[in-house]
Parts: structure tokens; sequence; C-alpha cells
């Protein structure tokens, strides 16, 4: 198995090879996960099991998925972006703003399917479209789309997809 450290090291254990296990410390990212978990689509990363600290489970927190092959050589930019679109669509209506939109947030999984995965950025809004969860204010994209005029949630998500290809 890989592990996705919190130092941003990658490293190998013994475990499952078609498993990936991400360390973090982002209460967000682990409420996300959850929801992502609950309501899964193909060209998401498939969430296995979430162990979060304090819940009865040793420290740290971690999230388990399907283990991604991270070349998506094979597919071209405007593919991707087609596939995507639906991804952030459906992430949308199920209050997911990614935020991180590009192509080293992707990979192929075993069905080779193309994916999204990595949401330690991403945002949660409620049923009025407002940020219930809001991203990070030390991620330069997002900071760059609060100072141009997309302030709500839904613009600033769709302006970072269109921008950041």
């Amino acid at each position: 198995m890989r592990i996705y450290t919190l130092d941003g090291e990658i490293i190998e254990e013994d475990g499952p090879s078609h498993l990936f296990r991400k360390i973090t410390k982002s209460k967000r990212e682990i409420t996300i996960c959850k929801i992502i978990q609950e309501y899964p689509h193909e060209n998401i990363v498939k969430i296995y099991e979430i162990y979060e600290a304090g819940m009865g489970h040793s420290e740290p927190s971690y999230i388990d998925m399907e283990f991604l092959d991270v070349d998506v050589g094979k597919f071209r930019i405007q593919e991707m972006r087609q596939i995507m679109q639906k991804v952030k669509d459906y992430l949308q209506s199920i209050g997911i703003m990614y935020i991180d939109w590009k192509p080293d947030n992707m990979g192929i999984n075993r069905q080779g399917n193309l994916v999204l995965f990595d949401f330690d950025v991403s945002g949660l809004v409620d049923k009025k479209g407002e940020w219930e969860l809001e991203p990070s204010l030390l991620m330069y994209n997002y900071r760059k789309a609060m100072q141009r005029s997309e302030r709500k949630p839904k613009e600033i998500d769709d302006y970072l997809f269109e921008e950041e290809w």
C-alpha cells in the first residue's frame, strides 16, 4: 500500500496493493470524503474507509481510497475537461465546491476511468449555496478568485474550473 504522509511524502508499507492511504489533519477533508463515500460517482475516487483521530481510532486521521495511476497522459485535455465538467456539476449538486481543478488531481482507476481525487482544498455549501465549510484562504487560486468578482461559492468553483486548465 502507498501512504501519503503529512510531510507530503509517499511511502510504501505492507498492505493491499489496490489501496492508497492519505493521512490528514483536515476535518474539512474528512467531512467532504464522507459525503463522497455516501454519494459515489464513477469519475471520483472510491473511498473505502475513513478513520478519524479521537473517534476510537489511533492517531492520526486517514482516508483509505482506491489506488490510481496518476499518469493521465492517455487523455487529451479536452476529453479531461468534458469528463470533469460532469464531475463538477455532480459535486456542486451535492454541495461540494472542488476549487482545485487541475490534471495533477486526476488519475486512472483499474476500470480505466479518469477520476478526481484530493479534496483537501474543497469547500462545502449549505442548501442556500453559501459556505458551510470554506476552503483555506492559504490556497492561492482561491484567493485569486476571491479578488475577482466571483464571490459566490459556485461562481468561484466555475471560474477556477475554467481558468486552471
